[in-house]
């Protein structure tokens, strides 16, 4: 098949692009933020190649699907299928875990329903359930010549004279009963004290074990298990008598375990579900009334359900085990254990081993998948609101590659995001995987090693916005190298370099612990006052427990004074509800804390830029302080597009009218009324340095900088944007169709531009994810200037060569989940480098040689 060929693409800020992107290999675009990477990527070749998938359809299953407007290209061809996995939470579902997402939930309650093996909920007696036949196969392995007698349970445990019981087997013709262990005859009156609880059985036969009574034997059987309901007591002469059971039926209390199937083992249907919680495993029955932007794990955090203790599963549930565990149990077991696991069940099951191995070893494989992705540490249990988005992306990687798909074009967004360097590998080969499966692979990336392992690299700038949209060089690494020397090599190969500052003394310290959440073994972290520290370690080594987790609500509370509530955590940090940990604070003191988490901004189609930030509201306020809104009795509010009064009411202050167009996608056309700029003609003739609000919104940040010189409090929202290198932004640009990376800045900037203390924590997770080299140098400059401010600034963070420019490094490990939760080294970078025992010590020494030859 021909290469893919992208001709005139137009999307957003891209410059009529031309580019070839070969099948079967992997081709990495890369260049800086908002330079036209994922609008061409995602907006145009995967989007393109979704809109003539649903074209193909019948018009019938058209209506059911999403609809897709066409790109703006002149032309693509040798498209084939796409895929797109983007670094999205996989579900916002409470309800959502790995093992469902996965598929691997759904293959071990399949394996329950077979082959677990019941214990009664109530009094933990092992229970078991055989067919007729089973039973028939049983009393006949008996020696030859064995007399035994076949009862059929009426009642256990019933309080009363039994009359009506009585009666019935009288009509029905049966002779003898056993009453509590008497037997009598049903001719004689039979009087229980009605006072007592009883336990009755009819006699429904006497045999000999021998090979002419199997008949017999059969219709006595019946006959016993429709009298006993499904239950029946084999009493040999000379043993204990059995029950013989086609339910599982507790024979000492009586308790009844429903029909097993697979879905009794789900918490998220209702036959398997815990009554109480519903399956969501905490107590709050409000939960799914909450918005899914919201992390539910957040909100319930510490609230587990007192009746299932979170397993979220009926007790009837949890009264089946394989291998000794229930399935909850199973759920909890970190990816890496399931091998041992499911070995040792297979041993366990003897000859039902045959029946087990297809379903266990689906589980096995897709753990495996996602071992070797770097997330082994995670268990089917986990839910997919808790996982980073590196993790998430990386479970729905391993997810398709276990899929086996051939002949699909998987586009995938930064998914070195979240990756420490030594867990780089394994997602390279991961990436290689889909490309021997016969598949085309296309990467939005910045990390080094991923650029040269490619086979196709497409370089795009030179800068953001109106500044990029074009291909600097396209090729193999080595020719984009030759052909834009300045371009993203140009920074690989130190021509440009990271900015540097020298390290600072300590103006104090801040000491936590002992810490014991989640995989953390009781350690102490000590950082620097008024300076940049550095968490980092491999994924799941502990690093968010130990900074997100335990460092942020601990500051909180010591800023505070008292433990802080909900509605105190500004930024959602999500673990607010950690543990007590203890704070110490020598040397200095903190006034405040800022915490910049990876949480997408508002994904309203009304939120906007200038909303998001904060100067929608001081534009408003501008606005409605001129003297030609004084006169005309204007408010701020007069100037939103999101309320009556000032918007235009044609289009309620879209911008545009939708067109339905039946089976076709639906057109969008600018509003007649309003022209596309969502207010009214009353509210456009209030002007501001001859500007309308519309006008406004149309600046971009660098524009409206210099607009709004006369408003400092503007420009001291403008700032923070501009020194991150979003300037080109329009402040009018819609927040859901900002970047990955240019949302992570604008995040950023509206954290930078508070003014809230004098002594500020500022806990960065992950800043330089999405980043270019450029944008990671903007960023330095930022922090820098945090520091010499005095403020302290710890970032959790995998890029090295960020970690080498910091005062202070801390390195967690040695492993993830179980194998992690230890602080392997901490120092000054030079020190930790030099550690024995660090996993980021050969990449921090990396980092460093390249640090020191460019200040050279």
């Amino acid at each position: 098949m021909d290469d893919l060929q992208v001709v005139g693409a137009r999307t957003h800020n891209l410059k009529s692009v031309c580019v070839s992107i070969p099948h079967r290999k992997i081709t990495v675009v890369t260049g800086p933020s908002g330079s036209g990477k994922s609008s061409l990527a995602f907006d145009t070749v995967y989007a393109e190649s979704q809109r003539r998938y649903f074209d193909a359809l019948s018009g019938y299953a058209r209506q059911f699907l999403e609809k897709l407007e066409k790109p703006e290209i002149d032309a693509m061809t040798g498209v084939i299928p796409a895929l797109a996995i983007d670094q999205r939470a996989l579900v916002r579902s409470m309800r959502s875990t790995v093992g469902t997402v996965t598929g691997m939930s759904d293959v071990l309650r399949l394996a329950f329903a077979r082959l677990g093996s019941a214990h009664c909920p109530t009094c933990d007696k092992p229970i078991l359930a055989q067919t007729q036949e089973q039973m028939m196969s049983a009393i006949l392995d008996e020696p030859e010549g064995t007399r035994f007698t076949l009862f059929a349970p009426i009642a256990r445990g019933r309080r009363g004279e039994l009359r009506i019981e009585l009666a019935r087997l009288r009509k029905e013709g049966f002779v003898r009963v056993r009453l509590d262990g008497m037997l009598l005859e049903l001719a004689d009156d039979i009087l229980p004290d009605a006072k007592k609880s009883h336990d009755l059985d009819v006699l429904i036969d006497r045999l000999t074990v021998a090979s002419t009574a199997r008949v017999r034997l059969s219709d006595s059987l019946a006959l016993a298990l429709k009298m006993g309901e499904g239950r029946v007591l084999f009493a040999p002469e000379g043993q204990d008598e059995r029950w013989l059971s086609e339910r599982f039926s507790c024979t000492d209390c009586g308790t009844t375990l429903p029909e097993v199937e697979p879905r009794l083992f789900s918490f998220n249907h209702p036959h398997g579900a815990c009554p109480m919680c519903s399956g969501l495993g905490v107590s709050d029955p409000k939960a799914e009334d909450i918005d899914e932007e919201v992390d539910l794990s957040e909100v319930h955090a510490g609230n587990t359900c007192r009746a299932c203790k979170g397993t979220r599963l009926r007790p009837e549930a949890l009264a089946f085990t394989l291998n000794d565990l229930h399935i909850a149990a199973w759920h909890d077991l970190p990816l890496t254990a399931l091998p041992v696991q499911i070995a040792n069940t297979l041993a366990a099951l003897g000859s039902r081993a045959a029946l087990a191995e297809p379903l266990l070893a689906v589980v096995e494989r897709k753990a495996g998948l996602l071992a070797g992705m770097g997330v082994g540490y995670l268990a089917m249990g986990r839910g997919t609101t808790t996982l980073s988005r590196g993790e998430a992306q990386r479970v729905r990687l391993a997810t398709q590659m276990g899929i086996g798909l051939s002949g699909v074009l998987y586009v995938l967004d930064e998914p070195s995001a979240g990756l420490h360097p030594a867990d780089l590998e394994r997602l390279l080969h991961a990436e290689r995987a889909l490309c021997d499966q016969g598949n085309t692979v296309l990467i939005v990336e910045h990390e080094r090693t991923s650029m040269a392992s490619a086979d196709h690299l497409i370089d795009m700038g030179p800068g953001a916005g109106a500044n990029g949209g074009t291909v600097l060089a396209a090729g193999t690494p080595d020719e984009v190298r030759a052909q834009a020397p300045m371009g993203t090599y140009a920074w690989i190969d130190g021509k440009l370099r990271l900015g540097h500052s020298p390290r600072v003394n300590p103006k104090g310290w801040l000491t936590l612990g002992p810490v014991s959440e989640h995989n953390l073994k009781s350690v102490t972290l000590t950082l620097p006052l008024g300076a940049i520290s550095v968490v980092t370690g491999v994924s799941g080594s502990g690093k968010s427990s130990l900074v997100l987790g335990a460092l942020v609500p601990a500051a909180r509370t010591l800023v505070l004074g008292k433990p802080a509530a909900d509605s105190d955590a500004d930024s959602g940090s999500g673990r607010a509800k950690a543990k007590k940990c203890k704070l110490q604070i020598s040397g200095g003191a903190l006034t405040g804390v800022v915490y910049v988490d990876q949480r997408p901004l508002a994904r309203s189609p009304r939120s906007n830029l200038a909303s998001v930030t904060g100067i929608f509201d001081l534009l408003r306020e501008a606005y409605a302080g001129l003297p030609e809104s004084r006169v005309r009795g204007y408010k701020a509010s007069r100037f939103s597009f999101n309320v009556k009064g000032g918007r235009c009411e044609v289009c309620k202050g879209d911008g545009a009218m939708r067109v339905e167009m039946a089976m076709l996608a639906d057109v969008f056309v600018p509003c007649e009324t309003c022209k596309g700029t969502r207010f009214n003609a009353e509210t456009l003739d209030v002007k501001y340095r001859d500007r309308t609000m519309a006008d406004t919104l149309a600046l971009s940040v660098d524009e409206a900088y210099e607009v709004y010189a006369a408003h400092p409090k503007i420009r001291q929202r403008l700032a923070p944007l501009r020194a991150l290198g979003l300037g080109y932004l329009q402040l009018g640009n819609r927040a859901s169709e900002l970047s990955g990376g240019e949302a992570q800045r604008v995040r950023l900037a509206r954290e930078l531009g508070r003014k809230s203390g004098e002594r500020l924590l500022y806990v960065l997770d992950e800043a330089c994810s999405g980043l270019h080299y450029s944008d990671i140098d903007r960023l330095l400059v930022a922090l820098y200037d945090l520091r010499a401010a005095g403020h302290t600034v710890v970032l959790v963070e995998h890029h090295m060569d960020v970690a080498a420019r910091a005062d202070w490094v801390v390195d967690l490990g040695p492993g993830a989940g179980p194998d992690g939760g230890k602080i392997m080294a901490a120092g000054t970078p030079d020190e930790v480098a030099a550690s024995k025992g660090s996993v980021s010590a050969p990449y921090l020494t990396e980092a460093l040689k390249r640090m020191h030859s460019a200040r050279d």
